[in-house]
């Protein structure tokens, strides 16, 4: 019996390794995977977007990996813009698994994770929304140059700014916007313990993922997460880290609609969709806490780490400091406030922030695309349902349009007239990614990197300590943070 039952095994066994790699066969060649494990056990999560551009030098621009499911890498930019772009719609989907599924109340809620008819529905309502309060127009610019005055104040208070780091004030600038705009309130400077400990809380969320290859089985194998003890492991920690930074968007939400009557004009985000909520089926309680969720933590860590990496570059990098303060000055003065008017007379500032998003480079991968149908990629078949990566990262990394990629030159940028933006290292520069999944807040994110990084050359000169030299090596969690460092601040005179 004991043997007819070995024998089983094996043939089952045996049965579903050819079964495996037969499946294989399907999908673009890349790294040869194993049974259950796919490559897991040869990438290193906390570098998998290092590792994939390793991969691209074997495999191609279009390759294969398993983690432990197939995933379809995309490292070209012409291929991810057909894809994404020109083909939208048949790569328009999510992957609707955990680790993803971590950032939803309700499933399929909000707008980056969701997918589908909910997905537009979301998106459709919350970009409405955030036109009529101004994105994109003279409106949210205000609002943007009022919390770049506050932040100013702030600066001005520090007395001693020898060896200061920057991470509190420019996370507070940004926060107070895009609280503003969700639930029309901001923070103090001097009382934003609440707002650091949700960021704080976020980037923890996102190391304990980076540092954790088993966080992928579940989508493999789902009945992992029920298991004792590696359940929680995998799976329940993380989610009771991600419940805190729910409760607390939560809180935020029923604070902002407290004492708001539905007849009356909406003041943020949170008020206006509920108003909508009145007479749409399709928006709940549920998907405005999502849309809030993505909104606030999309919106605010990317960009104040784009800020934070920007004095870091300025730092290291004193002749393009000189010379982008010398083009505020003499476009603005010491005094005038960076407004959208005066954003093309400044095409080396422009430049300059554009190498700043280039080098820094924070998404280390992309949120995952999933394909809708049976479809291809530079006459390379996809079969329907295969989670893809566009890596832009890659792209921004290593393209061939960005010559002596290592070094910062917002030069590259300008054409030799140095006012003629390059259109092809323009086009090819994708933070925000590409096609109908690109990112809804792109707009007021270029306000707040204008306004902020203008606002602070205008104010301060950046320079390394004496004691300290910067380090550009990152952090890698879900973004590439840099590491928490001091900076001699001095008031320009």
């Amino acid at each position: 019996m004991f043997l007819i039952v070995i024998s089983f095994l094996l043939s089952a066994l045996s049965i579903y390794i050819w079964l495996f790699y037969e499946n294989v066969k399907r999908y673009p060649k890349g790294p040869i995977p194993i049974p259950f494990l796919g490559n897991l056990l040869s990438v290193e999560f906390r570098k998998l977007h290092e590792n994939l551009s390793e991969y691209s030098k074997v495999y191609g621009n279009v390759f294969t990996v398993w983690l432990p499911l197939p995933y379809v890498v995309i490292t070209d930019y012409d291929l991810i813009k057909e894809a994404f772009a020109k083909k939208g719609d048949d790569f328009a989907g999510r992957t609707n698994a955990f680790p993803d599924t971590l950032f939803q109340n309700v499933e399929n809620g909000g707008v980056i994770f969701s997918q589908g008819d909910n997905w537009k529905e979301q998106r459709r309502t919350s970009i409405q929304i955030l036109r009529d309060f101004g994105m994109g127009k003279n409106l949210m610019e205000e609002q943007v140059l009022l919390s770049a005055q506050d932040f100013l104040a702030h600066m001005n208070s520090i007395k001693n700014k020898e060896a200061m780091d920057l991470r509190h004030p420019i996370q507070v600038f940004i926060a107070n916007v895009i609280n503003k705009t969700l639930y029309g309130f901001s923070y103090d400077y001097d009382k934003s313990d609440r707002l650091m400990a949700v960021a704080d809380q976020f980037n923890a969320i996102f190391e304990a993922g980076r540092e954790n290859k088993l966080i992928m089985l579940p989508q493999m194998f789902p009945f992992v997460h029920k298991l004792p003890v590696i359940g929680y492991a995998i799976k329940g920690r993380i989610e009771d880290m991600m419940s805190k930074v729910k409760e607390i968007i939560k809180e935020d939400v029923q604070r902002s609609l407290r004492d708001y009557n539905p007849d009356d004009e909406p003041e943020c985000l949170a008020q206006a969709y509920y108003k909508k909520m009145q007479t749409n089926k399709n928006l709940n309680y549920e998907n405005l806490l999502n849309v809030c969720m993505d909104f606030f933590l999309a919106g605010m860590e990317t960009t104040t780490t784009t800020l934070r990496w920007g004095s870091l570059y300025m730092a290291t990098n004193q002749s393009v400091q000189d010379k982008v303060r010398e083009e505020i000055m003499s476009v603005l003065g010491p005094d005038r406030k960076p407004t959208a008017d005066f954003r093309n007379r400044m095409p080396y500032t422009i430049a300059t922030i554009y190498e700043i998003q280039r080098c820094a480079n924070i998404v280390s991968l992309n949120v995952f695309h999933r394909t809708t149908k049976d479809t291809s990629v530079g006459s390379i078949p996809i079969p329907a349902n295969t989670f893809v990566i566009g890596h832009i990262n890659h792209v921004m990394a290593h393209s061939p349009v960005y010559k002596d990629a290592e070094q910062f030159l917002p030069e590259r940028f300008l054409m030799d007239d140095g006012t003629t933006f390059n259109k092809e290292a323009t086009e090819q520069l994708c933070p925000f990614s590409i096609g109908k999944r690109q990112c809804a807040g792109e707009a007021l994110a270029m306000v707040e990197l204008f306004v902020g990084f203008v606002t602070l050359l205008q104010h301060f000169k950046i320079e390394p300590t004496k004691e300290r030299p910067v380090d550009l090596e990152p952090i890698y969690v879900g973004i590439l943070l840099p590491k928490p460092q001091p900076l001699r601040i001095t008031p320009v005179q």
